[in-house]
């Protein structure tokens, strides 16, 4: 099958097709460590629900899909009659979800209008709830530090291969072209990994390790990780990184405190939802 697959950008791929991928996606995290220790592990379909609507979500909002991939199988791959990229009704082994911060990346307001609501409404609980959004601010200035680090990048928001297709090279398959595309353009990879298996999968395909997030000290940790084009001679990411961060430190709680605020917001006004259609 390995031979078989190609990896191709979602520009051309209609609704059913981001669902079919987002679905792809949502099996993909049923291990994640993160959400199986906010459900004690017991919830797998909680954990697969949530990371559907999560990357359906990303899928909806985001407005350029040029760097969103999905691997399928060659007989499902064409093209129109333009030349665009064209899929056949077939679900993707590998997706890999991203845009380029910050120009693509959505606001607060069109993550609203593109599925927030359907995303809380998959937290488990209102423990739950708060603790991503609290991950959520962190992750926010660890993006804002590497871009004034090192200017726009490709994030990778999500990214996962489907369960049964795992330990077979795909996931490798589709970042070598997501890697290609970013080298041709001379831009940074960015993501977070969320495991020590996640962690060296990236590792090998030349990402570092920048920094180690929690956003409590008994959560599994979050792996914030880069990957520069060979073609830019700078000093150490990680240590370019861990400057601006230190230079940020003294204003994090005011930016954090913002963010919080916000949204604690949409929290406050969701979370009845949220909680309602979770205990369904």
């Amino acid at each position: 099958m390995e031979k078989q697959c190609q990896s191709l950008r979602m520009t051309g791929a209609d609704k059913a097709a981001h669902l079919r991928a987002a679905e792809c996606f949502g099996r993909a995290l049923v291990d994640d460590p993160t959400l199986n220790w906010l459900t004690d592990g017991k919830r797998p379909q909680v954990v697969v629900r949530f990371f559907t609507r999560v990357a359906h979500m990303s899928l909806r909002a985001i407005k350029d899909h040029r760097d969103c991939w999905q691997l399928l199988p060659v007989v499902a791959a064409a093209t129109d009659s333009n030349g665009a990229e064209a899929t056949a009704a077939v679900a993707p082994a590998v997706v890999c979800i991203g845009c380029e911060y910050p120009r693509h990346h959505p606001s607060d307001l069109r993550l609203l209008f593109n599925g927030l609501i359907p995303m809380l409404a998959a937290v488990p609980s209102l423990r739950s709830l708060r603790f991503i959004s609290e991950t959520m601010d962190i992750m926010d200035l660890e993006k804002e530090a590497f871009h004034k680090a090192h200017g726009p990048f490709l994030y990778i928001a999500c990214y996962g291969t489907e369960p049964g297709l795992q330990g077979r090279g795909l996931g490798s398959q589709l970042l070598q072209a997501v890697i290609a595309d970013a080298e041709e353009r001379g831009i940074p990879l960015y993501l977070e990994a969320n495991s020590p298996g996640s962690r060296r999968f990236y590792e090998r395909h030349g990402f570092e390790m920048l920094r180690e997030i929690r956003a409590k000290p008994q959560a599994p940790p979050l792996f914030v990780m880069a990957r520069l084009p060979s073609s830019r001679n700078q000093p150490r990411q990680q240590d370019a990184h861990a400057a601006v961060m230190g230079q940020q430190a003294g204003k994090a709680a005011t930016v954090g405190a913002g963010a919080a605020a916000r949204r604690a917001r949409n929290v406050s006004a969701l979370g009845s939802a949220s909680s309602l259609q979770c205990s369904a």
